[in-house]
């Protein structure tokens, strides 16, 4: 019995070790007490903006900018700085079927949603929209200062990659298995 033990000892430190890494690579849920909260924070010029996002009809998760699976999507803009809160804000969203586009692009034609010019006192933007296929979108959030002065910022995001949401639970899975198979198959 050690010499099979030891046999399939090999493939279940790999079965271990991939399971950890890939566990924490792929973690999408966003909760604003973890590390992960600097990345779903963007600046307008020297203003922050912190972003959470989420998808009410399916989890009650938060998510910064990868979702598992198009749906309804509730996006929360929360001007950090309450200079923000006194000005014109207007968010357009764009899907980006080749990649980045950027402010000065030709928005209008991938445009599925767009907020006109708008005073947000309490200081939280929050924009629900159905995305009915998976890509790349983005968010630009444009600020309507006096004298004229525009400042855009890109907010892009995910949303597919429903074989990477279930990823941990796939390698469990298999670990299982293979403890299983050993258990089973290593005794004789």
């Amino acid at each position: 019995m050690p010499r099979r033990f030891l046999a399939y000892a090999p493939f279940l430190i790999w079965q271990l070790l991939c399971a950890f890494s890939v566990t924490q690579a792929y973690a999408f849920s966003m909760d604003k007490s973890s590390s992960l909260r600097e990345q779903c924070e963007i600046t307008i010029g020297p203003d922050p903006v912190s972003i959470v996002s989420y998808m009410p009809d399916q989890s009650r998760d938060r998510f910064c900018d990868e979702f598992p699976f198009p749906g309804k999507i509730v996006l929360t803009f929360d001007l950090i700085s309450t200079r923000l809160r006194d000005l014109p804000i207007d968010v357009r969203l764009v899907y980006e079927p080749n990649g980045s586009l950027e402010n000065d692009s030709d928005l209008d034609k991938t445009t599925i949603n767009v907020t006109g010019q708008k005073i947000y006192p309490n200081g939280a933007i929050v924009i629900a929209n159905n995305f009915s296929k998976s890509g790349n979108y983005a968010a630009f959030i444009t600020i309507h200062e006096p004298f004229g002065v525009t400042r855009t910022t890109r907010f892009g995001f995910r949303i597919g990659g429903k074989i990477l949401y279930y990823t941990p639970a796939i390698l469990a899975a298999i670990f299982l298995f293979g403890l299983v198979y050993v258990y089973c198959f290593g005794r004789k």
